[in-house]
């Protein structure tokens, strides 16, 4: 079975890396994830709460589904 997550969202990769304007989807049970992110050269760090727990996979579905409805969740939605 897969592992299940709290939260998601996505980040944009900066600074020196060789992945420089890397989109990549984020996953964590920790409320504070943003902070390790914020510190390893990630900007545009946006978290959700998901509604329920959910794998890495249906959670970048859940994500992909909130993009397309063009509202960001103001009680779902943490941007760092």
């Amino acid at each position: 079975m897969s592992r299940l997550y709290r939260y998601a969202g996505f980040t944009i990769r900066t600074g020196n890396y060789q992945s420089t304007g890397l989109f990549k989807v984020r996953v964590s049970n920790n409320p504070n994830r943003h902070k390790v992110l914020a510190n390893t050269d990630n900007e545009r760090i946006v978290m959700f709460r998901l509604p329920e727990p959910m794998s890495k996979e249906r959670a970048a579905i859940w994500l992909a589904f909130e993009a397309i409805k063009g509202i960001t969740p103001v009680d779902h939605a943490e941007t760092y």
